[in-house]
This record gives structure tokens, sequence and C-alpha cells, in this order.
């Protein structure tokens, strides 16, 4: 009887159950909103497929056999499961659609990188629970892979590779090459190719890209160093040991650091990026956050 109970078609165990409860094709039919003949013809399909009588009907009566006493003592708390069940994912749809967690890439400055995106979701979405969870550069994919963020804010640059999920561009931005007051170049007017290539650059190491690719892998520097988050990338350049090479975007103190345009031989785009799943629930408000006007880009017109 199991066995019936899972290959049986659910629709049909539901005209069952109300057939087995009311005793009557005409009562049930009308709760059903069948036909009278269609809800026999179900219930002559279900009889087949389980190789048995459920009911034994004549002009006045319904009863039900032996067997579809059974069938009613095990169909019916199982479709109450699952009227729960649905009960139960409706709501937790409906928790999907206004408690959104959003990751973020923590180079990014929070006020003027990610609050405007958080405003447009409550201008979107305004009974939203928004948590905020910053990211490392080498955990944003893994975030959003394994749920642990609906929506993430990060950098992608040419050659990232993720096929698993939506990539939004919100806006790109030319990089710069960075250096702290301890650096050699700092005293410097302007970098040059010879100096790149005599350089050590400080690279996150990110899940984005394949170990055939690797950040800015046209700058032919000395060395590399890879680190998995901002605190280390930026004492990595207090030390003045190494360069990096980031937007305007980042995070950064002015006093400390000194900005230079890449050499001509040379040209880097950062792009700030939404990802998400292509099925999240609220796919439809993350696709309009490309329409975002970030503080900084109002100042430049």
């Amino acid at each position: 009887m199991l066995l019936g109970v899972l290959q049986m078609n659910i629709p049909r165990m539901e005209y069952f159950l109300a057939v087995a409860e009311l005793l009557s094709f005409s009562k049930a039919a009308e709760q059903l909103h069948i036909s009278h003949q269609a809800l026999s013809k179900q219930i002559q399909l279900l009889e087949n497929e389980l190789g048995a009588r459920l009911l034994e009907r004549d002009k006045t009566k319904v009863r039900l056999t032996e067997i579809g006493r059974k069938a009613l003592e095990l169909y019916k708390p199982l479709s109450l499961s699952m009227k729960q069940c649905e009960l139960s994912l409706n709501a937790f749809v409906r928790h999907k659609k206004t408690y959104i967690r959003l990751g973020y890439f923590n180079d990014l400055p929070y006020r003027s990188a990610i609050d405007p995106i958080v405003q447009h979701i409550y201008k979107a979405i305004p009974d939203a629970e928004i948590e905020i969870i910053a990211a490392d550069a080498a955990e944003a994919k893994r975030f959003l892979m394994e749920d642990w963020v609906d929506l993430l804010i990060c950098v992608m640059h040419e050659g990232d590779e993720w096929p698993d999920a939506e990539h939004l561009p919100l806006l790109t931005l030319p990089e710069s090459i960075l250096v702290s007051e301890h650096h050699p170049w700092y005293q410097k007017t302007e970098i040059t190719k010879e100096d790149i290539q005599d350089g050590c650059l400080v690279c996150y190491e990110s899940f984005f890209s394949t170990k055939k690719h690797f950040y800015m892998q046209e700058l032919d520097v000395k060395e590399r160093v890879f680190v998995r988050n901002s605190s280390t990338y930026m004492g990595v350049l207090a030390q003045g040991k190494a360069f990096g090479v980031i937007s305007e975007l980042h995070n950064r103190s002015e006093d400390l650091y000194k900005f230079f345009p890449l050499p001509p031989e040379y040209s880097a785009q950062m792009q700030l990026t939404a990802s998400f799943k292509p099925l999240h629930p609220r796919a439809d408000v993350f696709k309009t956050l490309n329409q975002v006007i970030f503080p900084f880009q109002t100042q430049s017109v």
C-alpha cells in the first residue's frame, strides 16, 4: 500500500478523499468544481492503478471497501501534510521576498557604494528587512553559491568566471596604481612600464578566477603577493614593499597613499557588479539595481 501512496497521482488522492469523506459523488464533484462523470473517471483510474476497489456504489449509496478504509486512513494524513508543506513553502517564499541578506566585498566603501543600493531596495520593497554581510574577496563567490547571501555586490574584472549566477553591471571605473608613503615610488611624478616590470603587485585571491587567470595578468611584474581581505591588502601596501591597482571607489586614506595613472601600455577597469541566483524570488528587484545613481557619479557631473 505504501508503494501505492508513493506512485499515485496526487490529484486523484484528493478526489478519492472528497468522495470517501462525503460518501457522495455528487457532493464531492460540487465541492471539487468538476463534473460527476470526470470525478467517477478519476476514481476508476485510481482503482486501476492500485489494482483494487476502493468504493462500492449503487444508485443510492456509496460505501468504502476494506481497502478503501485503509486508503482513507493513509491518504488523509498525507494530504494534510502536503497542505501544511504548501503553506510553509508559501510562507518561506514570502519571507524570501522581504528578508534579504546583502553581501558585499569588504573593500568597498559602505556609504558611497552600498547604501545607495540598500535605499533602492527599500524603495522597491518598503517592508524589506535587509541584513548586511561583509565578504572577503576570496569568499565572495562561496557566500552566494552556498546561500549565505541573496545578493552580492562585488568587484569583477576581465577574465573572471562565474557561470552559475546572474551578474548585473552597476558601473565601470578605470583603475590606477596605489602606493603608500613608504613605497619608493611615492616621490615619483609618474610610473613607467619599466617600474612596473621591476615591481611587486599585491592582488586579492578570488574564487572568480581560474588558476590560468589571475588579476591584472597583463602586468608583467617581477613578483605578486596574494591576499584574502582588504585589511591584509592595505597592510601590505602600508609596508611600502608592493603596489596596488585599484579604482577610486575602494577604501583608502588620502594622506597616506598616492595614486598614479597606469602607464599608457596598460589599461584596467573595475566593474561593480550585483550578482544573484537567476531564480531568486526578488530577482525582479535585483535586475533594476543598474538604475542606482551613486554619490560620486552625481558629484562628477
